[in-house]
């Protein structure tokens, strides 16, 4: 092997390997941040989870750009830390742009946007906004009943929120059959002491009282 030959494989060692690990390192980083900024969330602890949620954002608003699909976690997951803060304008913004993109991605009446419907519904009766949550918690009740079957689990779910946003409006007689139905569903995929099952017969009581008075 001739000393020229020896010096460039020696040149493209030095910018090959460095290059390399590089390339291998920053992943691997983006990827650890994830999960911590995952484990610190289950945690509770929102202030440590939430500076390392908005940089994957930004990396992956960088790599991918604003729309694409690949940001729904995260920012649902951004949601979540401010509806837990008791900031559901800042939840807002992050629900409505996770749900946009999943209605591009999905169309409108697929099952998978019903976790982004549910938590824009969730923000706007958190801000007191009935008139606009119910028609999405109807929305995403629609969904699941068609996508699941009558009786799936998630149909009690869907159903419990569906009421609730109508008891939050005063229309106690719209609420109460549906909670019932609810309840129904609930006792018999669950079993009367599972605590989803007892969530629904509370708000069902509680209906009824405010419904008596």
């Amino acid at each position: 092997m001739s000393n020229i030959t020896l010096l460039l494989l020696s040149a493209i060692l030095l910018l090959v390997v460095p290059i390399g690990l590089m390339l291998f390192y920053k992943p691997l980083v983006f990827h650890v941040s994830r999960l911590l900024a995952s484990f610190l969330h289950k945690q509770g602890r929102f202030d440590q989870a939430l500076p390392l949620h908005l940089k994957t954002l930004a990396r992956l608003e960088k790599r991918f750009g604003k729309s694409h699909f690949k940001l729904v976690d995260t920012l649902n997951s951004i949601g979540d830390i401010h509806a837990a803060k008791q900031q559901p304008d800042k939840a807002m913004d992050y629900y409505q742009r996770a749900l946009a993109i999943q209605e591009r991605k999905y169309g409108q009446d697929h099952m998978n946007i019903v976790d982004c419907l549910n938590n824009v519904a969730d923000a706007y009766r958190s801000q007191g906004r009935h008139d606009n949550s119910l028609p999405l918690y109807k929305r995403a009740f629609e969904i699941t009943e068609s996508s699941l079957g009558k009786d799936h689990p998630n149909v009690a779910m869907s159903l419990d929120n569906l009421a609730s946003a109508y008891h939050a409006k005063g229309q106690h007689d719209i609420a109460l059959p549906l909670y019932a139905r609810a309840l129904d569903i609930a006792q018999r995929k669950f079993g009367k002491k599972h605590d989803q099952t007892q969530a629904i017969a509370e708000h069902q009581a509680f209906c009824a009282q405010r419904m008596s008075k």
